[in-house]
């Protein structure tokens, strides 16, 4: 949906190696999410998957998302602030402290898995063409 957006909005366009440099008169198009909206999302993607253990694909398994049952769940107990409000189930009347506490992880820079969900979306329009 991403190449469509661009077409209808730019006409023709193609892709190009991260290292090539940008040409006179040319653009640098990236679609980036409101960041309060990629905070929210990010929010429930991490509840889906250590709640309901259920990722973008279906159910979480190795293969697809390194899902490792009780060792993930082991990582979000030491590794966040949050699970230990939604390791039993979600109670919607701490919503509002466990969104708290997601705010603070992320403030933090808590690592953890799938925490890269709440990284600034500049990274991933950064143009590096490594070592």
């Amino acid at each position: 949906s991403f190449p469509s957006y661009l077409w209808c909005e730019y006409g023709t366009w193609s892709d190009v190696s991260k290292e090539t440099a940008v040409s006179s008169g040319y653009e640098v198009v990236a679609a980036v999410r409101h960041p309060l909206s990629r905070f929210v999302s990010s929010v429930g993607e991490l509840l889906q998957r250590s709640v309901n253990y259920y990722c973008p694909t279906g159910y979480c398994t190795f293969e697809t998302d390194y899902w490792q049952g009780n060792i993930t769940l082991e990582k979000f107990a030491h590794q966040t602030t949050w699970y230990e409000l939604v390791k039993d189930g979600v109670n919607m009347t701490q919503l509002p402290e466990i969104l708290e506490r997601f705010v603070s992880d992320t403030k933090c820079n808590y690592y953890t898995y799938a925490s890269e969900h709440f990284i600034t979306q500049s990274d991933f329009v950064t143009q590096n063409g490594g070592c």
